[in-house]
């Protein structure tokens, strides 16, 4: 009995010495901003209080985040789009330089396009006369600037748009989808932020996985915009963040048993998955750097099997995390303050239902989200408020209410459960 127990126990350790584990890290939604195009002007001003990222912070952001991983073995990291602000040169290449310095090409980089980083017209120099539109990047000019990320040794490369398929290890393969619009993009129409997957893309796609599914490879898929809901209704409320095709693109994903799928876009960190007959998907969504609790993740694949994520946030100090907190929160809730108010709803109701707003999207992007005891008590609104509330219970509700923790997790990619790490 004591010999049977020995082989089995090399057996079994045998399996874990010889299997392919990979380490690495992701990042999305970086959206660098050089502070050499204005920070101090009423134009930059004006800007950043409809749009509330943390942009004059973004490069130390960045250069947090570079001096974390270097502490860490990773194999690789992955950058699901939004890299710049809008898509401005100087803005690629302050990212190209401080990544390229920093790492040394010691650590692979995998990149992929998001709606803000080509043909982007709302890239501006914001001075005290005005703003003044910069230099942007083509389809063309993305590849070029990124070759070493990801486009010069590829396995494959979609001439109809910018995804590519890279060699991760022996066993694993990286598929990087284009999903967005930026041909779309003109002065009347600035930034277009929904995504679709072209046709021949699709084509392009279905041919390289039949290759490599005939090679007994493994496939993780990584891309800008969401495609599996992360809350009931995400499509239909929020239409510009999930693919519009992305049912077209699940089933082929799942008819090659595609398992992981790593996203950006909506800022959040949140992790949601679709249960097929032949097993499970996973996407796996990171926030952004620029918003708070400022993330990234570090991603380990164990043979095969099991899936072991941690999230960390950029924020070191108490001050800038709640800096930054409180910033994330007030710029929420001042824009939808405003737009309850422009309902004629009196001062006092539009505070109670910006509060309301403000909690229920922070909570999202942090992820692990709770609702608060009477979250939903209106006694003392007045119809109109009541109404509101009516219309966006359901949102607020499934943002709130989130079936699968967000932030440090063990997936298992068999069973579909999704726990708490211990």
């Amino acid at each position: 009995m004591k010999r049977l127990w020995f082989f089995i126990s090399i057996l079994i350790l045998s399996i874990f010495l010889n299997s392919k584990n990979i380490r690495f890290a992701v990042i999305s939604d970086i959206h660098i901003y050089d502070t050499t195009l204005g920070v101090r002007s009423e134009e930059f001003k004006k800007y950043i209080m409809q749009d509330r990222k943390l942009l004059k912070e973004s490069s130390f952001l960045l250069d947090q985040f570079l001096e974390d991983i270097q502490k860490e073995s990773l194999d690789f990291i992955l950058i699901p789009g939004d890299i710049t602000k809008d898509g401005e040169l100087v803005n690629h290449k302050l990212f190209i330089e401080k990544v390229s310095k920093i790492l040394d090409g010691k650590t692979k980089i995998f990149v992929i396009c998001g709606n803000h980083d080509i043909n982007n017209f709302d890239g501006f120099k914001y001075e005290e006369k005005g703003k003044v539109r910069v230099e942007g990047i083509s389809k063309k000019d993305f590849e070029n600037l990124y070759q070493n990320f990801g486009y010069l040794n590829s396995f494959s490369k979609d001439e109809n748009s910018l995804s590519y398929i890279a060699r991760l290890n022996e066993d694993y393969f990286l598929v990087a989808l284009d999903g967005c619009k930026y041909y779309l993009n003109d002065e009347k129409n600035p930034s277009t932020v929904s995504g679709k997957i072209k046709k021949k893309s699709l084509l392009w796609l279905k041919d390289n996985l039949e290759k490599l599914k005939d090679q007994n490879k493994k496939v993780i898929v990584m891309i800008h915009h969401n495609i599996i809901e992360h809350f009931k209704g995400q499509k239909k409320g929020y239409p510009e963040y999930v693919l519009e095709n992305n049912e077209e693109l699940l089933k082929i994903l799942n008819s090659y048993n595609v398992q992981l799928i790593f996203t950006g876009h909506f800022h959040s960190n949140d992790i949601t998955k679709r249960k097929f007959k032949n097993g499970y998907m996973f996407e796996i969504e990171t926030g952004s750097p620029l918003t708070f609790p400022s993330p990234y993740r570090i991603v380990e694949i164990l043979n095969d099997t099991f899936v072991k994520i941690q999230t960390f946030s950029l924020l070191k100090s108490p001050e800038f995390y709640s800096y930054a907190k409180e910033y994330t929160e007030s710029g929420i809730y001042n824009i939808a303050f405003n737009i309850i108010k422009s309902y004629k709803i009196s001062d006092r109701e539009s505070d109670l239902l910006a509060k309301k707003i403000s909690y229920s999207m922070v909570s999202h992007y942090r992820g692990d989200e709770t609702m608060p005891e009477k979250f939903f008590e209106n006694k003392d609104f007045s119809i109109k408020s009541k109404f509101i509330m009516f219309l966006k219970k359901d949102m607020f509700k499934n943002l709130l209410n989130d079936p699968t923790p967000d932030n440090n997790v063990l997936i298992n990619l068999y069973s579909g459960e999704i726990s708490n790490l211990k």
